[in-house]
C-alpha cells in the first residue's frame, strides 16, 4: 500500500472499532435502498466496496460518510435518477456509474481524492458535481446528456489520463488549475457543440481531439502526439509549446476561436517536433509559422496554405506542399531554400483538390497523388511555381542566383561553383602572363642592335596563301576543311 492508502486504512478500523466494526467494516456492501444507506450513516469511514443496488429507485442521499477504502459502483439501475453523499471526501479506488437510463444528477461536491472516475451510458444525465480534486488519476465520461462541465484541479496534480467521447450535447467543459499533468493523455471525440478548456494544464503524455466544435488548450510540452481533427484552436492554443515528442497532426482545423478573420496557427516557442508536421484540408488556415523549429523528420502540407514561415528551419528528410492558392511561391520560398534535405522534396501552388487533400489512414495507402492535379505546365516553370523534388529546387535557386534574385545556392553545388570560379581565375591569370612574357620577347629582339629582319620572299609565302586558300575561290568552310 502507499502512504494515502495506509492512512485511509488506519483511519477506517479506529473508526470501525470505535462505532461497531460488524456496520462501518466489510469486503462488500450492497444499498438496495435508502434505509441501506440510512445505516451506515454513522461511520465516517466505510472499509469496503459500496455497490449500489440496480433495484434501486428515485433519489438517494447519503450524509456522514467521509471515506470509502474500497470502489463505489452502479450499474444497471434503470430506475434511479439522483445520487448525493454530501461529505464524501476520497475513494480509495474507483467510482464507477454505467448503464443508467433515468439517472439525472450525481453530486460528489466534495470528492478530493480518486483512483478513476467512469460514468458512461447515462443517456438522462444533465447534472454533474464535481470539483477541486487533489488527486485522481483518471476521468472517464461518454455517452451522457451533459451540457456542461467545471473539471477542478488544485495545484501541481499529476494524472494519468482524461476521456470525453459521444457527449453529443456538451457545449463547455471547463479544466481549472495551476501547472497540473497528464502522463498519459487528453483524448476527446465527437462533441460537435463542445468548447474545451483546458486552463493550467500544461505537461501532457499525447493529445488526440476529434470532432468538436472548439478546443483551447494551455501546453507546454507534449511527450508523444498532439492531433486536432475537425475542430477550431483557439487564439492561444500553441503560445506556450515548446516541444513535440512525436508529430503534430492538424486535420481539417480552423484557427483563432471566435476571433474575426483569424486564419493563422502560431507556434511561436516551439522549437522541438522530433518526427513530422502534418496539415490536411484546413481550408481558412491560409498562414501557419514556427520561427524558432530548427529540425524535423518531415511536413506535409495540403490545403489553401499562403503563407508558411519556418525561418529557423535547417534539416528535414521530407517536404510535402500542396497549396490552391495560385500566388504561393514554392521554389523561392524560406521553408525549402534554407533547409538542408535528406530526402524528397515536392512542392505545387495551384493545386486543385479533386475529392479532398486527405491521407487514407485505415488502409494505410496514401492517396492524395490521386486526389491532385497541379494546374499548367510541370517541374520549375517560371511561369508556375513547382518542385517536386530537391534537384528541381536546386535548378530553380541557381536560376533565380543568376537573374540577381539573391537566393544561395546549397551544399555541394554551392563549393562546385567557388571552386570553378577560382579555377577560372587562375587559368586567365597564367594565360595572360605568358602572353605578357612572349610580346617582352619580341619587342627585346626587335629592338637588338645589329639584327636585321629580311622581309619573306614570295616562295615562303606562297605555300602558306595556297594552304590557306588565297587566290582560289574556296568558301570559308572549305578553307577550313581542308586546313585541318
Amino acid at each position: 500500500m502507499n502512504r494515502r492508502r495506509e492512512v485511509y486504512a488506519l483511519a477506517g478500523l479506529v473508526l470501525s472499532f470505535g462505532l461497531g466494526g460488524a456496520q462501518c467494516g466489510f469486503k462488500t456492501r450492497e444499498i438496495a435502498s435508502q434505509a441501506d444507506l440510512d445505516a451506515i450513516a454513522a461511520c465516517p469511514t466505510l472499509n469496503g466496496d459500496i455497490i449500489l443496488s440496480s433495484s434501486l429507485t428515485g433519489d438517494i442521499t447519503i450524509s456522514g460518510v467521509e471515506f470509502i477504502n474500497g470502489d463505489l459502483t452502479c450499474d444497471n439501475a434503470p430506475a434511479l435518477t439522483s445520487v448525493t453523499f454530501q461529505d464524501l471526501k476520497a475513494i480509495e479506488y474507483d467510482l464507477r456509474f454505467n448503464n443508467c437510463a433515468s439517472l439525472t444528477s450525481l453530486d460528489f461536491g466534495a470528492l478530493q481524492n480518486v483512483e478513476e472516475i467512469v460514468l458512461q451510458d447515462l443517456p438522462a444525465l444533465t447534472g454533474l458535481k464535481m470539483h477541486n480534486f487533489k488527486y485522481i488519476q483518471t476521468l472517464a465520461i461518454g455517452r451522457t446528456a451533459l451540457k456542461g462541465f467545471d473539471y477542478g484541479l488544485r495545484e501541481n496534480v499529476t494524472s494519468s489520463d482524461i476521456y470525453l467521447w459521444d457527449n453529443i450535447d456538451l457545449e463547455d467543459f471547463l479544466l481549472w488549475g495551476i501547472d497540473n499533468r497528464l502522463r498519459n493523455g487528453l483524448y476527446i471525440s465527437n462533441s460537435p457543440k463542445g468548447i474545451f478548456k483546458f486552463w493550467g494544464l500544461t505537461h501532457i503524455g499525447r493529445v488526440n481531439v476529434t470532432n468538436v466544435a472548439q478546443v483551447n488548450l494551455d501546453l507546454v510540452t507534449v511527450g508523444g502526439s498532439l492531433v486536432i481533427e475537425n475542430a477550431n484552436t483557439g487564439v492561444q492554443s500553441f503560445s506556450k509549446l515548446r516541444s513535440i515528442g512525436e508529430r503534430i497532426e492538424l486535420l481539417n482545423t480552423t484557427a483563432g476561436g471566435s476571433t474575426p478573420g483569424r486564419n493563422q496557427i502560431e507556434f511561436p516557442w516551439l522549437s522541438t517536433v522530433n518526427q513530422s508536421i502534418t496539415v490536411y484540408n484546413n481550408i481558412n488556415m491560409t498562414s501557419i509559422s514556427a520561427p524558432k523549429l530548427q529540425s524535423l523528420s518531415s511536413i506535409d502540407i495540403a490545403g489553401n496554405v499562403s503563407m508558411l514561415l519556418f525561418p529557423s528551419l535547417a534539416s528535414a528528410s521530407i517536404i510535402f506542399i500542396r497549396s490552391s492558392d495560385q500566388h504561393f511561391d514554392c521554389c523561392d520560398y524560406v521553408p525549402l531554400k534554407n533547409v538542408t534535405p535528406h530526402g524528397e522534396m515536392w512542392c505545387a501552388s495551384n493545386v486543385t483538390f479533386t475529392n479532398g487533400p486527405w491521407m487514407d489512414y485505415e488502409n494505410g495507402q496514401d492517396s492524395w497523388t490521386d486526389n491532385m492535379k497541379p494546374n499548367g505546365p510541370g517541374e520549375c516553370d517560371t511561369k508556375k511555381d513547382t518542385c517536386r523534388d530537391s534537384t528541381c529546387l536546386e535548378r530553380q535557386m541557381e536560376r533565380d542566383a543568376g537573374a540577381g534574385s539573391g537566393i544561395h545556392l546549397k551544399g555541394g553545388k554551392l563549393v562546385g561553383t567557388i571552386v570553378g570560379s577560382v579555377m577560372g581565375a587562375i587559368v586567365l591569370g597564367v594565360v595572360g602572363w605568358y602572353i605578357r612574357r612572349r610580346k617582352r620577347e619580341q619587342e627585346t629582339k626587335r629592338a637588338a642592335p645589329g639584327v636585321v629582319h629580311a622581309a619573306p620572299t614570295q616562295a615562303q609565302i606562297r605555300p602558306h596563301q595556297a594552304m590557306l586558300g588565297v587566290g582560289t575561290n574556296k568558301t570559308p568552310q572549305e578553307i577550313v576543311t581542308d586546313y585541318y
